[in-house]
């Protein structure tokens, strides 16, 4: 076990050699803090074990250790940190590269290097001339579209390491030591092992990942402060995969041969989010001939929806989807350091390419059994003029579309005779929904469902349209895919449309090449909620929304 990463690989060592470990307490369900138990019953969980290991005493070791004073048998609690390491760990918080006592007199280094300004996070305090200062060094190049990937990122995708700069020391550091975690729920950090010299290294996340660019975390009865929260416990679930693979580490940390470059992927649970910020991103880094060239592999963390080692066949796809996220996350953490992995986060919002389309919608009809493809054929054959209809029924919903939907659609029939209707959604929610529209339009009218199909045969099924209406949400990803023209509804604020818009205004949610181009009906009685991703229902005014769609459908038959 070398001593690179502080005492820990050697206190584990010690520890391990001479005891007959018979189990390991995981997290909970939650996976909050290092694996000791915080929901359950503390008594209970103390009276079952012999020793507990802990890396820094965090929040949630301390209310641990003070109930355990009070009892006469108490386990042997390890802190495998030792204080005297120079290893800069911060609980609770964002991470960062170092303290930054002697930033003020490292002028001259901060004006030479082009340093990731996320490296000196705003944990301190600073002077408006240091802000100034480190503006001017490292200028943040990442705009969220173009060719310019987050600094980090960039760097390892130019030099195979990332570079920062070490306040302790003064001098430049680098790191081609990655660790990646699938974070709880929703994204993914990569934390880096920066290097200064001689016994001075850093730990820290970069500040443009994934979970905490998009301040990600909202959840019911929690303000927008959450986000933090979640990146401290991806932080913790770090802590915690090191202590279940310390083996893994040590051969890590001491590996001599180069990194082996490899995009991380499959960190988001949504089939849309992944689509437009993962599988993009990988799609960009192909046509930049970066994927294929110094990346050859691919890690798929939790989530692989889109089949991605047939998409991308000029590299290697390892996966580490298993059973549950939790597992997965493990697998993750385990298989990077496995492979000597240097790990570039793959999640950019990057646009859907027509290439990237047409090979998707390729895939996914060889997956389609032969008698879907003839319903679906059938159905095309039968129209002239056919509705993708996305329907939502939770959270920022049109609380008036069981009865406003059918007379949009009556207005549609009528005017266009050879209409038809498809209705996408998820089967869970939107099922009674459909059936209350159905219920409303006329018999005549042919109706087919894609609540319930497989994702490869709602790829598939949205080529049959030729426009759409769509409630913002999970459903814009197929439309987008088909490149499909059409309307969009949704809160305000999701959509980032201001108050005093009340006219349908031309809209681009997400990125497309050569977009078709969708119009925004502006939504009416929001309902006013704090936690507006929670609620957010609505109402439309529906003979708008019913002369936009006769327009468009005039355009498009």
């Amino acid at each position: 076990y070398p001593a690179q990463f502080g005492r820990f690989c050697g206190n584990m060592k010690g520890l391990l050699d001479g005891v007959d470990v018979r189990a390991i307490f995981a997290p909970d369900e939650k996976r909050q803090d290092q694996g000791y138990a915080r929901q359950g019953d503390p008594e209970a969980f103390l009276e079952s074990i012999d020793a507990c290991l802990l890396w820094g005493l965090d929040d949630g070791a301390a209310p641990l250790l003070l109930r355990a004073a009070r009892r006469k048998r108490n386990p042997v609690f390890i802190d495998l940190l030792d204080p005297g390491d120079p290893f800069y760990l911060l609980a609770s918080k964002p991470y960062v590269f170092a303290d930054a006592m002697r930033l003020e007199d490292s002028r001259e280094v901060l004006a030479g290097l082009n340093i990731d300004a996320s490296a000196l996070s705003k944990n301190f305090n600073r002077s408006p001339e240091t802000e100034r200062r480190l503006r001017a060094a490292a200028p943040l190049v990442w705009r969220g579209r173009g060719d310019a990937w987050r600094p980090v990122m960039d760097q390892i995708l130019r030099h195979g390491q990332a570079f920062s700069f070490c306040p302790v020391g003064g001098r430049p550091a680098a790191t081609d030591q990655s660790f990646p975690v699938a974070g709880p729920d929703f994204g993914g950090v990569v934390f880096y092992r920066f290097v200064c010299g001689e016994g001075v290294y850093g730990l820290y996340a970069p500040q443009g990942e994934f979970i905490a660019r998009n301040h990600l975390g909202y959840e019911p009865g929690l303000d927008k402060a959450f986000a933090p929260k979640r990146y401290a416990r991806t932080a913790d679930d770090f802590k915690r995969l090191c202590l279940y693979y310390p083996q893994a580490v040590a051969a890590y940390l001491a590996g001599e041969t180069p990194r082996e470059l490899t995009a991380l992927t499959g960190v988001i649970n949504q089939y849309g989010e992944h689509l437009n910020w993962e599988a993009t991103a990988l799609s960009r880094l192909e046509k930049s001939r970066v994927l294929g060239g110094r990346i050859k592999r691919v890690l798929a963390a939790r989530h692989d929806p889109y089949d991605l080692a047939k998409l991308f066949r000029g590299v290697e796809v390892v996966s580490a989807v298993a059973a549950s996220e939790e597992r997965a996350a493990a697998e993750t953490f385990r298989r990077a350091l496995g492979g000597n992995a240097l790990c570039f986060l793959a999640s950019d919002l990057s646009p859907v390419t027509d290439a990237f389309a047409r090979r998707l919608l390729r895939i996914s009809r060889q997956k389609c059994p032969a008698g879907f493809l003839a319903r679906a054929a059938a159905f095309r054959k039968r129209h002239s003029l056919v509705l993708w209809i996305s329907l939502r029924s939770r959270r920022r919903a049109w609380r008036g579309q069981v009865e406003g939907y059918p007379e949009v659609i009556r207005a549609l029939f009528t005017r266009h005779p050879g209409l038809g209707v498809i209705f996408d959604g998820a089967p869970s929610w939107e099922r009674e929904t459909l059936a209350g529209i159905r219920e409303r339009l006329p018999r005549e009218l042919d109706v087919f469902d894609a609540t319930a199909l497989a994702l490869h045969e709602s790829v598939v099924c949205v080529h049959l349209a030729d426009f759409c209406i769509i409630a913002y949400g999970n459903g814009l990803t197929f439309p987008n895919i088909a490149n499909l023209p059409g309307i969009l509804h949704g809160p305000r604020k999701i959509m980032g449309l201001a108050p005093d818009v009340t006219q349908p205004v031309p809209f681009a949610p997400i990125a497309r090449e050569n977009a078709a181009g969708w119009v925004c009906a502006p939504p009416v009685n929001e309902q006013d909620e704090a936690d507006y991703l929670n609620a957010g229902n609505y109402d439309l005014d529906v003979p708008v929304l019913t002369e936009l769609a006769l327009d468009l459908a005039g355009k498009v038959e």
